[in-house]
């Protein structure tokens, strides 16, 4: 069973019973705690095994809060940073957040209140983790095409072939299992098994009977997917102008939606919102058609994802392009030369169907949702990314939509 990872934070404060309060708060609010009564202390643990988040008193005996901050800097380990301090220490506090500190939290900290800070800081520190790590996965990938013309007619053959094999492999599948084709040949066969001949009249059990209607039912669904995608085609999408904003809240609505599907698995949702990007810039979205494209990648990231597992929602701006990326921990490893397979109609890297979901089962959606973000000038791929912080070691898949921003007028 895959484990989530501890929500570790240091306290760095000389005062027991402030230091204990706080213990005591963030260990309901499900955070593992780590106390030191001095700077000395806490950079020592801090260096033994680095910790995401370090709330430090300023004013400590011998080794101060100070101290503390100002060897994380020298050392460039300098964690999401909080500091708790009282009111007369605000210009020192000013000048401690201009080197990096992300936040303070004046004394006597509120419950409510210092719970907020912590969240907050602790989603900052989730948000530049995934961002680093989508960073440099771009670094190494941007290298990785600048060789692609050296090698490209040499895995050409192989790469087709092996489209072939899995384009195939899954049109057998899905012929043969699951909702729809599958199901519907496998009543065929139990039909002419049990059925009985009366008369020129065959007589056949109602159950068997209302297994084909339902079964039919599925294929009228693929049927009109079909249609759908094709009249996207033909007559394309209607777009609107909206915001970043608006479009974050739209992920907002989703991921309320999307929770009850999440808890299948017992796996939560995470959506992350870059404050730095400014959140009134424009883009062009269809709101329905984006909703579907969301909602596809959420369920592909519920159904292959490890149980008790976090599913990411992160948008960034990077070079006029409004980046929304869907990140999951996988159950099963997808190879870098079905990165764009699965975007094909029928195919799917699993040998199995998930029939709790409500989605297009048959390897159809996420060829509903390339055919979408095509009508918005925009991309979507498929990625492995891998953590690169040196205190973790995780494997995520990222599935990216690259949408174009507006440009601003002048």
């Amino acid at each position: 069973m895959n484990k989530k990872q501890p929500k570790r934070i240091l306290i760095a404060e000389d005062e027991l019973d402030l230091s204990t309060m706080m213990q005591f708060i963030l260990q309901e609010n499900k955070y593992e705690v780590t106390v030191c009564e001095n700077g000395k202390d806490a950079l020592e643990s801090h260096i033994k095994e680095p910790f995401p988040l370090i709330i430090t008193d300023l004013n400590m005996p011998g080794f101060d809060g100070e101290f503390l901050i100002s060897e994380l800097i020298k050392r460039e380990m300098l964690p999401v940073l909080l500091i708790h301090t009282v009111v007369s220490d605000i210009n020192k506090v000013i000048e401690i957040l201009r080197k990096g500190a992300y936040d303070y939290i004046l004394k006597p900290i509120k419950n409510k209140e210092f719970i907020h800070h912590v969240d907050k800081a602790y989603d900052y520190y989730l948000l530049q983790k995934y961002q680093k790590s989508m960073e440099k996965e771009r670094e190494i990938r941007t290298n990785y095409q600048f060789n692609w013309n050296i090698w490209q007619e040499e895995v050409t053959k192989r790469i087709t072939d092996k489209k072939e094999y899995v384009l195939f492999d899954s049109l057998r599948t899905n012929f043969t299992q699951g909702q729809g084709f599958g199901a519907l040949v496998s009543t065929v066969a139990l039909i002419q098994s049990l059925c009985q001949l009366e008369e020129n009249v065959y007589k056949v059990d109602k159950e068997i009977m209302d297994m084909i209607f339902s079964n039919v039912q599925s294929l009228n669904k693929v049927i009109d997917l079909f249609n759908e995608i094709r009249q996207i085609l033909k007559n394309g999408l209607e777009l609107m102008v909206g915001s970043i904003q608006d479009f974050y809240q739209l992920c907002v609505e989703i991921t309320f939606e999307m929770n009850g599907f999440a808890k299948q698995k017992n796996q939560t949702i995470q959506l992350f919102q870059n404050e730095t990007q400014n959140v009134d810039q424009k883009l062009k979205f269809h709101k329905t058609y984006m909703k579907t494209v969301l909602k596809e990648l959420l369920f592909n990231a519920f159904k292959y994802s490890l149980k008790d597992s976090e599913v990411i929602i992160m948008t960034e701006i990077l070079g006029g392009q409004f980046l929304v990326s869907v990140l999951n921990k996988p159950e099963i490893e997808i190879p870098e030369e079905y990165s764009r397979i699965i975007f094909e109609p029928f195919c799917r890297i699993a040998g199995f169907a998930y029939e709790t979901y409500p989605t297009y089962d048959m390897g159809l959606g996420l060829t509903l949702a390339e055919k979408v973000i095509r009508q918005h000038s925009g991309r979507i791929s498929m990625f492995p990314v891998k953590s690169h912080l040196k205190s973790e070691s995780e494997l995520f898949y990222s599935f990216q939509i690259e949408l174009p921003l507006l440009k601003e007028e002048m």
